[in-house]
């Protein structure tokens, strides 16, 4: 049977490489993707959401509008959550962008992680230098991921940028995707050339990292990340810490790079 799963994304170019991801794979029953402000403001990211599931043959997957901006107030995608948590048991949920959503929902109803097995975070930044201290995830609203991180849930995998950026591709990757001659490959080679030319200021010998498929590749081939159980702290300011305590979150601090793009390349076909 298929995994239920929720998206909640700011969809860019590597949001909507995730959401090809969990919308093609036969063993994902991708129930509905919230959107949230990050990457550009909300309204743009759920009209890209909504592009890019029906580029892909996928236009009937429910697309809901989240929050605007920090804190901010109920939205059609808290709601939505709400509803469908209430009426489920076992759901997991993929979250590529603030936590916004989220953290409104378990405002709202803290009893929801019980209906969450999996939670699954791109987000937090340990030692990625080139990256900074605030990875933009959490930094655009910390408040919100601490109130994820401290929420309880069952299991909460966290994706960081210490894993995201051994996940590179370059122009190899590329030209493998355009060569699969479907919809999805061409839209995602696209997408990675788009991100090498952002990065090309960087010394990444062309490549770029493709920060949020890695979550959805995780639930596919969970031996794409090597996990950890630590205890995550989240500052005002955006920052993430390993610190000691009881664990909250199983972290993905390495990444197996060719099981990552193997697993992209054989769901994008």
């Amino acid at each position: 049977m298929a995994r239920p799963l929720v998206l909640d994304c700011d969809t860019g170019t590597d949001d909507a490489i995730a959401i090809m991801l969990a919308a093609l794979h036969a063993d994902l029953d991708l129930l509905g993707v919230c959107t949230v402000f990050g990457n550009d403001d909300v309204a743009e990211t759920t009209a890209n959401t909504s592009r890019v599931l029906a580029d892909v043959g996928c236009p009937d997957v429910p697309v809901l509008r989240g929050s605007a901006a920090p804190g901010s107030a109920s939205s059609a995608a808290v709601e939505w959550l709400l509803e469908r948590l209430r009426r489920t048991t076992s759901l997991t949920l993929v979250a590529t962008g603030p936590l916004t959503n989220l953290a409104g929902a378990l405002s709202a109803n803290p009893s929801i992680v019980e209906a969450i097995d999996e939670l699954v975070v791109m987000g937090g930044s340990f030692g990625v230098a080139s990256a900074g201290p605030v990875e933009r995830n959490i930094g655009n609203d910390p408040a919100a991921a601490a109130a994820v991180l401290s929420a309880g849930f069952r299991r909460l995998v966290l994706v960081p940028l210490d894993a995201t950026w051994q996940a590179l591709m370059g122009p190899p990757e590329v030209d493998a995707l355009r060569s699969l001659g479907s919809v999805a490959g061409a839209l995602a080679a696209g997408f990675v050339s788009d991100r090498i030319s952002a990065y090309a200021s960087m010394p990444l010998q062309g490549r770029a990292p493709v920060h949020d498929p890695l979550t959805v590749a995780y639930l596919l081939d969970p031996a794409v990340v090597s996990l950890a159980p630590r205890c995550v702290t989240v500052s005002p300011d955006g920052q993430t810490t390993l610190a000691d305590g009881d664990p909250n979150a199983h972290v993905a601090l390495a990444c197996d790079a060719a099981r990552f793009r193997s697993t992209l390349l054989a769901t994008l076909a």
